[in-house]
């Protein structure tokens, strides 16, 4: 509380207009990427990376032509990636979410870009293959967003 004196006028200010205070978890990013998580969600995201993914390429036709460079790019990050995503969900913490959440991007970029380079013709597979990597950026964004506090009692 501040209090002015302007030409013997006193008045009071609280808080400057238009000025919110943030909740104190949306401010410390590093605290909140470090809580621990339900060993459960951990598991069910693991599982449906590794369901997904299984499909996928059971769905991929055989390749037309060599991977293009950006395409090995692609993939070399969302394999590093997933290491990250696998050492968070075994040490339980909410970063291993958000690599699980660049993970599924990359998959999606990846799987966009195949039939756009000649890599492999358009088809129905793609359809599924799309289905398959939306629905894992849908479980990780879930799974990330969640809130843990119930299951960290402090």
């Amino acid at each position: 509380m501040l209090e002015t004196n302007d030409h013997d006028e006193r008045t009071t200010i609280d808080e400057p207009a238009g000025v919110a205070t943030a909740h104190p978890r949306l401010t410390d990013t590093r605290t909140w990427l470090m809580e621990r998580i339900d060993g459960r969600m951990a598991i069910a995201v693991f599982v449906a990376w590794w369901v997904l993914t299984q499909i996928m390429a059971a769905l991929e036709p055989r390749a037309q032509f060599e991977l293009p460079l950006i395409s090995v790019i692609l993939e070399l990050s969302m394999y590093s990636l997933l290491v990250a995503m696998a050492a968070g969900l075994v040490m339980r913490r909410r970063w291993g979410f958000l690599a699980a959440v660049g993970t599924a991007l990359l998959l999606t970029g990846a799987s966009i870009a195949c039939p756009l380079t000649g890599h492999h013709h358009f088809g129905t597979w793609w359809i599924g293959q799309m289905a398959c990597a939306l629905t894992f950026v849908g479980i990780t964004v879930f799974a990330l967003r969640r809130d843990y506090a119930a299951f960290n009692p402090e």
